[in-house]
């Protein structure tokens, strides 16, 4: 029976927590009574606003069996008041589950800036470009000639570092979109490997890691973005964990 009844339920922020796809809003401002039985364009609709400490229930419907009974209206209200609270507890649960991932988000990005910025300014000390006003760019341009293996690998981690930020970028819409955008498509494995792999290697050189990566034509059907993301993290991982000195077979 209560799929008779068209309904709009708020959080007391006036936040919409749930409401039934045909609703009127027209017809909601006219409810401001607890049980009423009112004409709205020519139709008789039984109507009823309810309030409480943890949000406001607006509904009508014109069935007429619920018209006719007051009491019938008001069970079925009531089992929509008791709804509000567990309604108001989901919400803010799914509030702290998205801001928790939008600070991890955030947090990642924040670090791997840092990390842009501690290679640039060890190559260009911050304090001596602002000396360097006017001729700026022959000053780094000097200093990057004069440090070739050292902008060499500071140039690669940049890039690694914004392969990071895609990647986060790319994890927070697969998982949290609706409707995520999944292109799939045939790739050639090794080649999908190899576009990650690059960016990595000046970390398994400071680890005196030998990477073998054996050639492959095999290819796979798959959303590249997706397992892009996963190859990433895998490689990442790699390079924290793989033993000193030694080889590391992909």
């Amino acid at each position: 029976m209560i799929e008779k009844i068209s309904y709009l339920i708020k959080s007391v922020d006036n936040y919409i927590l749930v409401s039934t796809p045909d609703i009127n809003n027209e017809l909601l401002s006219c409810i401001n009574e607890k049980n009423k039985v009112i004409e709205y364009q020519s139709i008789s609709y039984r109507v009823a606003k309810i309030e409480s400490s943890d949000g406001t229930i607006l509904a009508y419907t014109s069935a007429k069996d619920l018209i006719r009974s007051s009491k019938s209206f008001n069970t079925h209200m009531s089992i929509l008041s008791n709804s509000i609270q567990s309604l108001v507890k989901n919400k803010y649960e799914i509030e702290n589950i998205f801001q928790k991932q939008i600070n991890i988000l955030v947090h990642n990005l924040i670090s791997l800036n840092a990390h842009n910025l501690q290679e640039i300014y060890n190559i260009i000390p911050q304090e001596k470009v602002a000396d360097s006003i006017g001729n700026q760019i022959e000053y780094v341009k000097s200093t990057l000639r004069a440090n070739p293996d050292k902008s060499a690998k500071a140039f690669l981690k940049f890039m690694k570092h914004n392969i990071a930020m895609k990647t986060e970028f790319s994890v927070y819409t697969k998982l949290y979109d609706e409707n995520p955008n999944l292109s799939m498509r045939q790739h050639n494995i090794h080649r999908v490997l190899m576009n990650i792999l690059y960016s990595f290697f000046p970390d398994f050189t400071d680890k005196h890691v030998n990477v073998i990566v054996s050639k492959s034509l095999a290819k796979g059907y798959f959303d590249y973005e997706s397992i892009y993301v996963a190859f990433f993290h895998l490689i990442e991982n790699a390079t924290k964990y793989t033993k000193q000195t030694s080889k590391d077979w992909l």
